[in-house]
């Protein structure tokens, strides 16, 4: 109490408390579980070959596209001097 106060000073006092990660994801694993589950399902087996076929073919399909682009632009490597 404050000097000479006959009753006790209210003071409004805000507590600032971290956020508890862990709790939150606890929250959510238990109100969500097919967005926030650990355990994820296993997607559908597609045809893993076919895919990587694929794949590659957008990597060629970039690496020509880079050449072309490479080739039409003014910029044209230099050959070093011989040393």
């Amino acid at each position: 109490m404050p000097a000479g106060a006959e009753k006790p000073l209210l003071v409004p006092y805000t507590v600032h408390v971290m956020p508890d990660v862990r709790a939150a994801q606890h929250w959510l694993r238990f109100r969500r579980p097919d967005e926030w589950s650990d355990r994820r399902q296993p997607e559908e087996e597609g045809d893993l070959a076919a895919e990587i076929d694929e794949a590659w073919a957008r990597v060629a399909a970039g690496r020509r596209d880079a050449e072309e682009d490479l080739l039409q632009s003014s910029y044209l490597p230099q050959p070093h001097p011989p040393c």
